[in-house]
């Protein structure tokens, strides 16, 4: 049987991949050459990738997105810092740190930052998902600041954020062979919203809601929509010849969020209101078409082609049709 090495133990041959897959998806947009600028070669070759290829094509991919000049660098990248930065899965048998130290160091860490998972991420190069991750697996329990060790009580902080709020919706005829295809796109939809930093709401057989910029990140509402269009170009891979489609809406609104411990949420009259507007442009939506509100208008104009959507109902001049990347 042959054995491949895991990614990060290839050396220069990462650089050699991410440059190929590099051209592969300037080619597969429509856009222009990139590069990689020498700091986003060093940030390649030191990256753990517990994810292996698929995590560098994700990394790729989303850095070519979201970068609109010729080169990409490591902000660009973002993958933190550090061999093992950003590892959001178990590390292989017999490669993970000592249990005891690593318990140690993240008790210390999040006494220094007051508890502060945000801060203590920083610190560690590593995204909040991932470093909530390695306290669970080592048993570290977090305390805010009013907590202890023994008495963790919950420190509840809130505060006003702007958040892309994306709803995508499979279409699909009622027969046999068919649901397969929509839980398979759906799981693929679900991968995308994650690889750009967002957080699925709400999820049903169909279609599900997703949120972009609880996590603090630029460009949230560039986020959604490239994620919208990329479910698309996915449901067309996973249907092939069933007529299986996709219509997405987005919108973008100041939201009020409550942090209390791990847990982020929305404040719920402000969810119920971004809910609505999604609901009233999901019936105006055509087949595979993304829809965008007049409020995500203003953060999508430089990026995306936007038009007005045809339509007799009152509704109608509330909402552009977001046709691709701009020139």
């Amino acid at each position: 049987m042959l054995h491949l090495p895991p990614l990060r133990r290839r050396g220069d041959d990462i650089l050699l991949l991410a440059r190929h897959l590099l051209a592969k998806v300037c080619s597969k947009h429509g856009l222009s050459a990139r590069t990689l600028t020498d700091d986003a070669c060093r940030a390649l070759l030191g990256h753990g990738w517990p994810g292996n290829v698929r995590e560098l094509a994700n990394v790729i991919e989303r850095a070519v997105l979201l970068t609109t000049g010729p080169s990409i660098g490591a902000r660009e990248l973002a993958l933190g810092s550090g061999r093992h930065a950003g590892e959001g899965v178990a590390p292989p048998s017999g490669e993970g740190p000592a249990v005891g130290p690593e318990r140690d160091r993240l008790r210390a860490l999040l006494r220094e930052v007051g508890g502060n998972l945000t801060k203590a991420a920083e610190r560690l190069g590593l995204p909040r998902n991932t470093l909530r991750y390695r306290l669970r697996k080592e048993g570290v329990r977090r305390t805010e600041p009013g907590g202890s060790s023994g008495d963790p009580g919950i420190w509840i902080k809130w505060d006003r954020r702007r958040l892309a709020f994306l709803r995508v919706r499979l279409v699909a005829p009622a027969e046999a062979g068919v649901a397969h295809g929509v839980a398979r796109a759906l799981s693929l939809g679900v991968e995308t919203v994650r690889s750009f930093g967002g957080r699925i709401e709400e999820l049903d057989r169909t279609g599900f809601v997703a949120s972009f910029g609880l996590e603090p990140t630029e460009n949230v509402s560039v986020r959604a929509a490239l994620v919208a269009q990329e479910i698309q170009r996915t449901s067309r891979r996973v249907g092939m010849a069933l007529p299986l489609g996709v219509t997405a809406a987005i919108h973008v609104a100041e939201v009020s969020i409550g942090q209390a411990g791990d847990v982020t949420v929305i404040d719920r009259t402000d969810r119920a209101d971004a809910w609505r507007i999604l609901d009233a442009a999901t019936p105006q939506a055509a087949f595979n078409e993304v829809l965008a509100s007049r409020a995500a208008v203003p953060f999508l104009e430089e990026r995306f082609l936007l038009e007005p959507i045809a339509s007799a109902q009152e509704v109608a001049g509330s909402y552009l049709r977001v046709r691709g990347l701009g020139p």
